[in-house]
């Protein structure tokens, strides 16, 4: 950082005074300033942006928004919370399903006989002599042979299209399973990476003030400092990171 690199040219130029540093160790110093400028004009462009684009989403103003100073922390999933079921695709297949054995219950219906009212007048004695006709009514049922035929294809392609259907919601189920299970591990690994960088990072700490020292005692020159420096801001900007990437990996969990 730039506060870190300005004592340690406050410390070269002390140290030259006496002899432990040379101007090329102060040109070194110089040049690493000039790497800080460029990194902080970059640094302020991206935030700019960021925080443009926050203020269309938030409706905030960016002064607002650049008040804001999170703290960046691993975000934890309870997976037990999830509901896979609650899936968009998931549901439609099931609104088909619904859909469809309805249509095959209706074709069911349709290919029963239909009932049919039928009358008409018997003869109603066996006297051959007798001419008092006696009226008969009743109920039948009626088989029409090609339309029972077509009703019967149809019945079978609805239970066709079911079966069909509920075959292509366990195939999604499976592959919604499947998908959440990679999330998972992906948010798992992800975590752990956490967990690695901080570790890293608190290595790069304590190399740092051992240098430090050891540049105060004139055991290393400047070069060894800026090498330490330049370490510990890449282990801090993988750190930071990784807590990105661990979060990004918790929303897709949470949306699985």
């Amino acid at each position: 950082s730039q506060k870190r690199l300005d004592k340690q040219t406050q410390f070269a130029d002390k140290a030259k005074e006496v002899g432990l540093a040379t101007d090329y160790d102060l040109n070194k110093i110089r040049i690493a300033e000039k790497d800080i400028v460029a990194k902080r004009i970059e640094l302020n462009a991206s935030k700019d942006l960021v925080l443009q684009k926050l203020e269309q989403l938030t409706g905030s103003s960016k002064d607002e928004l650049g008040q804001i100073s999170p703290t960046l922390d691993i975000w934890l999933v309870d997976e037990n919370e999830i509901n896979l079921g609650n899936r968009a695709e998931i549901k439609a297949i099931d609104h088909s399903i619904e859909a469809l054995e309805r249509k095959h219950k209706a074709e069911q219906f349709t290919a029963l006989p239909q009932a049919k009212a039928f009358a008409h007048v018997v003869q109603g004695a066996s006297n051959k002599t007798s001419v008092d006709p006696v009226p008969f009514v009743g109920v039948g049922m009626q088989w029409e042979i090609f339309d029972g035929l077509q009703r019967k294809r149809e019945v079978q392609k609805s239970a066709l299209a079911v079966s069909s259907m509920r075959e292509k919601k366990q195939y999604a189920d499976e592959m919604v399973l499947l998908d959440f299970e990679k999330k998972k591990m992906d948010w798992k690994v992800a975590t752990q990476m956490v967990d690695v960088a901080q570790q890293k990072l608190d290595g790069a700490k304590t190399g740092l003030k051992i240098r430090s020292e050891e540049l105060k005692n004139g055991l290393v020159d400047i070069n060894d400092m800026l090498t330490e420096i330049s370490d510990y801001e890449k282990y801090q900007l993988e750190y930071i990171q990784s807590l990105a990437k661990q979060r990004h990996t918790a929303i897709a969990l949470l949306d699985a």
